[in-house]
């Protein structure tokens, strides 16, 4: 069997290829822009925090503590003693907070009443 082969034929486009052009973007000055809408305002998103149950808040002291602790403060000799154990005492820091407070503000009068007394008491002494 003799094949034949067929000779090829080279590939004739009939159209020539043309380049290809890309359009240029025109340049408008800015008052003949186009009008855009504006954008509506969106918020920003805002984190929510949810507070949780936190083991290192102090207990809190109740109106019924507040009450014992002022008639205690007015018991003679015991209030000096309360005054020095809930300074110290570590349970209810607001509590030991106030307390200090009023132990530094009694120093503060305590001290010039101090030197106003003697001073008034060697006036008096020298009459």
């Amino acid at each position: 069997p003799i094949i034949n082969p067929q000779p090829q034929q080279p590939i004739i486009n009939p159209q020539p290829q043309q380049p290809v052009i890309q359009p240029q973007p025109q340049y408008q000055p800015m008052s003949q822009q186009p009008y855009q809408q504006p954008q509506q305002y969106q918020p920003p998103i805002q984190q929510v925090i949810i507070p949780q149950q936190n083991s290192n808040l102090s207990p809190t002291v109740t109106i019924g503590d507040w009450i014992v602790y002022m008639i205690l403060m007015m018991i003679p000799i015991v209030n000096i003693i309360m005054f020095i154990v809930f300074a110290f005492d570590s349970s209810k820091p607001s509590r030991a907070n106030l307390i200090k407070a009023q132990l530094l503000l009694l120093l503060i009068l305590l001290i010039p009443g101090i030197i106003i007394f003697f001073a008034l008491l060697g006036g008096a002494m020298n009459m």
